[in-house]
């Protein structure tokens, strides 16, 4: 998969966990479903976002998949660093 569709997916995924009152794990497989992308790819890329920091949320609770998320706030410049970092 190359940076740009990756980049793609994240903004696509992070749209839809925005003010959603649906838990992660009906996002992220709708997310799966609509995109035509392997089960659970949803979850791995949220994971990934969490990861690098692009979306942030309260890390004092654990993260349940089967409940919403609340996040704090969105760095897409995380997102481009981890674009261009593969050419550093």
């Amino acid at each position: 998969m190359g940076d740009q569709n990756i980049e793609d997916l994240s903004m696509s995924l992070m749209n839809r966990l925005l003010n959603n009152s649906r838990s992660i794990r009906e996002i992220t497989n709708e997310f799966d479903t609509d995109i035509h992308l392997p089960f659970g790819s949803g979850v791995t890329l949220f994971y990934h976002l969490l990861a690098r920091k692009i979306v942030v949320i309260d890390m004092q609770n654990p993260i349940d998949l089967e409940q919403t998320i609340d996040i704090k706030c969105i760095d897409e410049g995380n997102l481009e660093e981890e674009k261009y970092a593969f050419f550093i």
